[in-house]
């Protein structure tokens, strides 16, 4: 008997409506905007490739890769002592690093 009353009080309240099973998401009608007029479908919240390819460091291994190279030692330790396109931020740095200790560790 307690079951049955706490079934009824979590019991979704939901109509059948077979149109809005079969209809378009939120997602795919935006998709469909995007493809007219050419505008992204979200907000991009990683890198565009726009953005990739203005890092030299981001060039060059992918050169390194293509040519299978990327996995050698003194490519790793070339990439890491190489500028990057901006300034790490500072929460993904380790200490050594924020004082001015040591580098990526390579050593």
């Amino acid at each position: 008997r307690r079951m049955r009353r706490l079934r009824e009080t979590v019991a979704p309240i939901a109509t059948r409506d077979s149109k809005r099973a079969v209809g378009a998401t939120a997602a795919s009608a935006a998709e469909r905007v995007s493809t007219v007029t050419g505008e992204s479908m979200q907000r991009v919240s990683g890198y565009t490739t726009e953005h990739l390819l203005k890092d030299q460091r981001f060039r060059v291994s992918e050169a390194l890769h293509t040519a299978g190279l990327a996995g050698t030692s003194h490519v790793r330790h070339a990439m890491a002592a190489a500028a990057p396109f901006r300034a790490p931020r500072v929460d993904s740095m380790t200490t050594r690093e924020r004082t001015g200790q040591g580098g990526a560790g390579f050593g």
